[in-house]
């Protein structure tokens, strides 16, 4: 499951994240970097709104510009009853000895390494991170006024997933995520998606929250847990009803659809054929149930993008050897969209004589 994680700037920020069934609610300057810290009295008066209502995270720098100052606010955040602390990591020199001591003082706290991918340190991090005491690792972006974490690719980012799963890292990403990013990572299942942009107006990080655009965020990630109540044991905000569906028109049937893609990709049984990728072209069409409404909007739709991702990644994890293979695994991953009914599956190899030559294979939802 895959929880939302808001930054937030104040306690009547908190509260309005909390009103909107957040997960994590972390505190974090906007005005600064990834990692900017608030004053202490700010972070405190977030961690007294959030307490009992959602779980709390705290933004405390980058590890190696100040070790004193790091270890001070974890050890201030630990008082607070956070759970989480997000630290910057942009090189592999940076003092790790330092979480390991402070963790240890504070075996609740789960130190969070922030890795922006405008600036990854060189070589494979996760290791040393995991070694170091690191709980968690969190992709970002350094450079909020431009930089975005899906410029990265979604084969890269389901890759950095999987490596640091693999370590027994949870793992976070943000990195001026939109709306629309949303369906397109969390195939991925990270354990959280971060926004602050996403939630202002005009995705300004700077501006405070609007709640309407947050509440548009948080319906489009499946909750982990009923939502919770607002202030004064109001119901949470909502985004405001759009209009159902036309009168005198039925739901038949909807599909969306990827039409000649073409990828390089290693395929083929051939030793000639292994050592170089050769054009191999996409066509993919799923029927999806209709839905129940055209007010869900981007919550209810299967996005198109989801496809095209879907393809690059599994291209991207290495040789094939059969193109019906290939449209199996394909077929297979997003037949679990639980919008997928149908799918019809075209792979064709266009470097083996004068038109294409593949399979087309044709899948149905079990149930």
């Amino acid at each position: 499951m895959t929880l939302m994680l808001a930054s937030v700037a104040d306690a009547r920020e908190a509260e309005i994240a909390i009103s909107i069934g957040t997960d994590i609610v972390d505190a974090e300057n906007p005005a600064g970097g990834a990692v900017s810290p608030l004053p202490p009295d700010v972070t405190a008066a977030v961690a007294a709104a959030a307490r009992g209502r959602a779980r709390l995270s705290a933004a405390v720098g980058e590890i190696g510009s100040d070790p004193g100052a790091i270890a001070a606010a974890a050890d201030r955040c630990s008082g607070l009853a956070i759970e989480i602390i997000r630290v910057g990591f942009a090189s592999a020199s940076a003092p790790m000895p330092l979480v390991g001591a402070v963790a240890g003082r504070h075996p609740g706290l789960a130190f969070v390494a922030v890795l922006f991918a405008d600036r990854m340190p060189g070589g494979d991090p996760l290791p040393l991170l995991a070694e170091a005491g690191f709980r968690g690792v969190m992709l970002d972006v350094a450079d909020k006024t431009r930089g975005r974490v899906l410029e990265l690719g979604i084969p890269r980012i389901a890759a950095f997933v999987e490596a640091a799963k693999g370590r027994g890292l949870m793992v976070g990403l943000a990195g001026n995520l939109e709306p629309a990013d949303i369906p397109r990572l969390l195939p991925l299942e990270a354990d959280f998606l971060g926004f602050r942009a996403a939630l202002c107006p005009n995705a300004d990080r700077r501006a405070p929250i609007d709640p309407a655009a947050a509440a548009e965020v948080r319906r489009l990630i499946p909750a982990a847990a009923p939502r919770r109540s607002g202030p004064g044991g109001e119901a949470g905000i909502r985004a405001a009803p759009g209009p159902g569906r036309r009168a005198g028109i039925e739901a038949v049937a909807d599909r969306i659809f990827v039409r000649d893609l073409i990828l390089p990709v290693r395929i083929g049984v051939y030793r000639r054929e292994r050592d170089a990728p050769q054009r191999v072209r996409f066509d993919v069409s799923i029927d999806l149930a209709p839905r129940e409404t055209e007010a869900e909007g981007l919550a209810g739709i299967m996005s198109y993008d989801v496809i095209v991702d879907t393809i690059r990644t599994i291209v991207a994890e290495g040789h094939v050897e059969l193109a019906e293979e290939l449209a199996e695994e394909i077929a297979a991953r997003l037949l679990s969209d639980r919008r997928a009914m149908k799918i019809t599956v075209r792979v064709e190899k266009l470097d083996l004589g004068p038109g294409g030559i593949g399979v087309e294979i044709e899948r149905r939802r079990a149930s």
